[in-house]
């Protein structure tokens, strides 16, 4: 990416390391000269030397620069030299560019090119034929072809076909779009989820909606399953439910008497 070589440059030429400091940050000297190369409030310019002075106004110069490049607010590019005016000329305009490709809203397209303006508008419409297709974020209908409208227009129906499938509630399928052979599935899909909660012993089983085949099956999971929780000595045991050698079984794996 194009700002990233100007940074790169930016990093190269402009900005200078920090000065190690030799003082000793102990005393009250070495602690301002500490606070005003930190560009603290409470520096005092009057208590450093003419080196010092110097010293702190390259490292703010330096920070003032480095402030420009990331585009904080209070950058004052005055201060800077031509050539780093130039660099923060570019790494702002990549700034911008880039912004508008990602449509921020901090996008300033006077400041583009026309070449960069159709760039933009052509990273919009993939943005928006995107949403349309996903059926998330803004989309606008009008901005896409008659061939674009037509996928979005499929990409909805078997988005919706999957959310009724798997059971979404009326604000996500819209049964009355689906087809006949649509229908014919979506109800074989509800019918699967009511029979596999009624093996697995959940709350919102519906018997009556079983055939007597799926019924026979569900009693003999059920039976199953207080077998296994009997054997496993757990509250939801109803040894009612077995027969006396299960019983005896039971109590000898856990232990118990029967008598």
């Amino acid at each position: 990416m194009r700002i990233q070589s100007w940074l790169g440059i930016a990093l190269l030429i402009g900005l200078s390391p920090l000065p190690a400091l030799a003082q000793d940050l102990g005393t009250p000297h070495s602690h301002n000269f500490q606070n005003c190369m930190q560009g603290f409030y409470d520096c005092d310019q009057k208590q450093l030397s003419s080196s010092e002075q110097k010293e702190v106004a390259h490292v703010a110069k330096d920070r003032i620069f480095h402030d420009c490049l990331y585009g904080y607010a209070d950058c004052n590019s005055h201060s800077l030299s031509a050539e780093q005016q130039e660099i923060i000329e570019h790494v702002n305009a990549d700034r911008n560019l880039q912004n508008c490709l990602n449509g921020m809203s901090d996008c300033n397209k006077a400041q583009l090119t026309a070449e960069q303006r159709q760039v933009v508008q052509e990273a919009a419409n993939v943005r928006n034929l995107q949403n349309c297709l996903e059926g998330t974020g803004d989309c606008d209908q009008t901005q896409l072809t008659e061939g674009q409208r037509q996928a979005a227009k499929e990409a909805a129906s078997v988005r919706n076909l999957q959310n009724c499938l798997e059971g979404f509630d009326v604000y996500e399928c819209n049964a009355s779009r689906l087809g006949p052979q649509e229908k014919a599935a979506l109800a074989q899909a509800a019918h699967d989820r009511i029979l596999q909660n009624c093996l697995e012993g959940e709350s919102d089983c519906q018997l009556s909606r079983l055939t007597l085949q799926e019924k026979q099956n569900v009693a003999r999971a059920s039976y199953d399953r207080n077998l296994e929780n009997c054997a496993l000595s757990y509250e939801n045991c109803n040894e009612s439910y077995s027969n006396e050698k299960e019983r005896q079984q039971m109590a000898k794996a856990s232990g118990r008497s029967l008598n």
